[in-house]
């Protein structure tokens, strides 16, 4: 609840569609443009099978597992412990760009007054 200010952090609906709150300190980490009134966002995102190269990746039921690595990474945030490249992040995280590319939506989220 601390790193969400008692917001969900991540939840997976069915096998194709993941949302995530990334708050204010996060987005502000990446270098991401934020306005001062916004307390951070939820942003969407949609795996399903692509086609890329005369090839078929199937990213259908993807969603649950990206629920359990954020789980994961937020548990070993807690107990202070890096994910790097080195260790951890590869298996959490398979896929080579991450789950932005596949980002369908934001809402951004106001400041409590």
């Amino acid at each position: 609840m601390e790193h969400s200010n008692g917001r969900i952090n991540h939840v997976s609906l069915g096998g194709r569609l993941f949302v995530k709150y990334h708050p204010r300190e996060e987005l502000q980490q990446n270098e991401v443009c934020v306005s001062e009134d916004i307390a951070g966002y939820w942003g969407f995102y949609e795996f399903k099978t692509q086609h890329s190269r005369n090839e078929e990746i199937d990213l259908d039921g993807l969603a649950p597992a990206y629920f359990i690595s954020n789980l994961v990474e937020f548990i070993l945030r807690k107990k202070k412990r890096r994910i790097t490249a080195g260790n951890r992040f590869w298996f959490l995280f398979p896929l080579e760009r991450g789950k932005t590319p596949h980002q369908i939506g934001v809402i951004d989220l106001p400041k409590p007054q």
